[in-house]
């Protein structure tokens, strides 16, 4: 796939797309990384995770 559509019919481009439902962050992999962490990848509004073209998104 080389596209997300939404259901309000806007296509989003990318690269990869990750689908994860009910699970529980396993971010242990990412300790020393850089990116602050607590219970999951902290990241702002836009899921910026603090680092140059990374991103995190996920449950709220």
């Amino acid at each position: 796939a080389t596209a997300v559509r939404l259901t309000d019919g806007t296509v989003l481009p990318a690269d990869v797309v990750v689908v994860g439902i009910g699970v529980v962050p396993a971010t242990g992999w990412l300790a020393g990384s850089g990116l602050a962490l607590d219970d999951g990848v902290l990241c702002d509004g836009c899921g910026r995770a603090g680092a140059p073209g990374v991103y995190a998104v996920g449950d709220v």
